[in-house]
């Protein structure tokens, strides 16, 4: 099924609309959500309308636009949810440390692969993995490996469908399932997009999958290093996650 077509254009662009004044240090006019958004101007108009009267936007007196009070009721939910992850931050903090990589930890939410927290390596120039940060789990890597591993073989397929990398994703999850782990090196290229080398295992919770923790490294790094005992590294700290969770 083309996800495009089940899309509706005027929530997407009120959904860039909050974006934008989110990540905006001020507040905005309409003038520039039309112009950096390139939303007509009607459009904009009943989009900001709208926004004002749910409280999700507070209008000036100058019709310039910032976040409202009544978008933190939406996002309640999910700060709540992704709370009890902040008690792994140690963990993680100690694996990049000892590993000498970046380190995140992600779940699943639906068809993607959410990552909910991460350590940076011991250097200024290392990757980040910044929490919030989510990705199809049909563009393949080490995380969506592991995560569609997890599926029955009915939920897997109906996720895969369509998907070009199909084939090369089951084959990556026949390796995981022999393995243990899941490398995926920066040459992969799943989904058509460069990458980083990464190095996963499973977190389980009672036998159940409760996210996937990552080692990230600069493309190649990864790929010459002696992956076993980063494998045995990040085992046990997964071990740990699995107990605080």
């Amino acid at each position: 099924m083309d996800a495009a077509k089940n899309r509706i254009p005027i929530l997407e662009r009120s959904v860039a609309v909050l974006e934008y004044i989110a990540a905006h240090p001020g507040r905005v006019s309409q003038s520039e959500l039309i112009s950096a958004l390139g939303i007509p101007q009607a459009s904009c108009y009943r989009i900001v309308a709208t926004l004002v009267a749910a409280r999700w936007l507070d209008r000036s007196s100058d019709r310039t636009y910032d976040i409202a009070p009544g978008v933190a009721a939406v996002g309640r939910k999910a700060e709540l949810r992704l709370e009890k992850f902040r008690r792994l931050q140690p963990i993680l903090d100690r694996l990049a440390r000892q590993a000498g990589y970046s380190v995140k930890f992600s779940i699943r939410d639906g068809a993607e692969q959410l990552n909910v927290a991460g350590a940076k390596a011991p250097w200024d120039l290392a990757l980040t993995a910044a929490p919030g940060t989510r990705c199809p789990l049909t563009e393949g890597g080490s995380v969506a490996t592991i995560i569609l591993a997890a599926l029955t073989d009915t939920e897997r397929k109906a996720v895969l469908r369509g998907t070009p990398d199909a084939r090369r994703i089951e084959a990556a999850i026949a390796e995981y399932r022999r393995d243990g782990c899941s490398f995926n090196p920066a040459s992969a290229h799943f989904g058509g997009k460069p990458a980083v080398d990464a190095l996963s295992v499973p977190v389980m919770k009672k036998r159940h999958l409760a996210g996937v923790l990552t080692l990230l490294s600069m493309p190649g790094e990864l790929a010459d290093a002696e992956r076993q005992p980063l494998v045995r590294q990040l085992a046990a700290a997964a071990k740990f996650c699995g107990d605080k969770l």
